[in-house]
């Protein structure tokens, strides 16, 4: 019973915001990009981060797909105010996104689509190898 009082207590809202704000921070996405991914606007993405308003759960899921991880993380450290540890991306993946923004800095945004759409479709062949 104790356990469900401390929850009474807490804004999921702020838990959940502050996650997605970790998430974000963590993948250098800027908060005007992950807005236009979830076709919100920028204000109202802020909104949610600060717990202001709560996420639904379509964008919960659109933003475990941008972010690479399960919807259920966006509700961790819910007991507790402790910034969650599991977002921090792995070393490698940042550093080949930082060897791929270094590698294509010049390209427009057609262009960085188009080797989007090509890097996708490499791991795909590879996957089927």
């Amino acid at each position: 019973m104790s356990t469900a009082k401390s929850y009474e207590k807490v804004n999921i809202n702020k838990v959940v915001g502050r996650n997605i704000l970790y998430a974000r921070k963590a993948r250098s996405i800027s908060r005007d990009d992950l807005a236009a991914l979830l076709d919100v606007s920028t204000s109202h993405m802020g909104l949610i981060e600060r717990g202001e308003r709560g996420a639904h759960a379509l964008n919960l899921a659109k933003m475990s797909k941008i972010f690479n991880m399960p919807v259920g993380d966006f509700f961790a450290n819910i007991d507790n105010n402790q910034s969650p540890t599991f977002f921090e991306p792995d070393s490698k993946l940042q550093a080949n996104r930082e060897t791929i923004y270094t590698l294509t800095g010049g390209l427009g945004e057609a262009e960085m689509e188009y080797v989007a759409s090509m890097i996708k479709g490499l791991l795909e062949m590879m996957r089927n190898i």
